[in-house]
C-alpha cells in the first residue's frame, strides 16, 4: 500500500521475521504429514509381509504333516479310489442313471430362447 508522502509501505524486522517463522513452520508442517504418510504406507506393508509369512509357515506345517503322513501309508487307499475311481473292498457302490434327454427337453419346453420379456421393452426405450 502507498501511505501518505509516497512511500510504499515497507515491513519492519519483526513483521519480516514473523513471515519467515510462519513460511518455515508451513514447510516443517507439510513435510512432517509427508513422512506420516510415509510411516503408514510402511507400516501396511510390513503388516502384510507378516500375514505373507504366517501364511507360508502355516502352509509349510500343512506340508510337513502331508509328508509324514504319505511316508507311513495313511492317504494312499482313500487317495487312489478317488483318482482312480475305485473302492475299498467291501464298499457298497450306487449308481445313478443319467436323466433321459426327453425329460430335460420337456422341462425347458416352456422357456422362450430370446431375452426375457422386459428386455424387449428395453430395445423400444433405447430406439431414439
Amino acid at each position: 500500500m502507498i501511505q501518505p508522502g509516497g512511500r510504499w509501505f515497507v515491513p519492519d524486522r519483526m513483521q519480516i521475521m514473523l513471515l519467515v517463522i510462519a513460511v518455515i513452520g508451513l514447510v516443517a508442517g507439510v513435510s512432517f504429514v509427508g513422512l506420516g504418510i510415509k510411516r503408514s504406507a510402511a507400516l501396511a506393508v510390513n503388516q502384510a509381509a507378516h500375514r505373507q509369512l504366517a501364511e507360508a509357515e502355516q502352509q509349510k506345517a500343512r506340508l510337513i504333516q502331508a509328508l509324514a503322513d504319505a511316508q507311513q501309508g495313511a492317504h494312499i487307499a482313500p487317495k487312489a479310489y478317488d483318482y482312480f475311481g475305485q473302492t475299498a473292498p467291501g464298499v457298497t457302490t450306487i449308481l445313478i442313471k443319467p436323466v433321459r434327454q426327453t425329460q430335460a427337453a420337456d422341462k425347458t419346453a416352456g422357456r422362450p430362447d430370446g431375452p426375457p420379456f422386459w428386455g424387449n421393452w428395453w430395445q423400444q426405450l433405447a430406439k431414439p
